[in-house]
């Protein structure tokens, strides 16, 4: 990976797209998300990981689902981050 590459530290990101990516956690189906990491790190695209197991592609730039991608590349993905996981992340820099 390139130094331009987003490392993951969800403390980097914009506070209205945390905000946001909180309000989508905060959904009653919503179990975790996972944060797409080839980007800068500006407003990575991501997956919401459902309480039955399915998952939704998520656009970063404006929150709205992508059409006709089911799941990004595994190898390219953060683990499945919860509100608590965000939280402490956002805590702890």
């Amino acid at each position: 990976m390139s130094d331009n590459t987003w490392d993951g530290n969800v403390a980097t990101l914009p506070k209205d797209y945390v905000q946001t990516l909180l309000g989508m956690l905060d959904k009653n189906d919503v179990l975790a998300v996972r944060l797409g990491l080839t980007g800068k790190g500006i407003r990575p695209n991501y997956q919401l990981i459902h309480i039955d197991n399915s998952v939704t592609a998520m656009n970063g730039a404006n929150h709205k689902k992508f059409e006709n991608v089911e799941e990004f590349d595994i190898s390219r993905i953060s683990e499945p981050l919860t509100r608590c996981d965000i939280t402490k992340m956002l805590l702890n820099g």
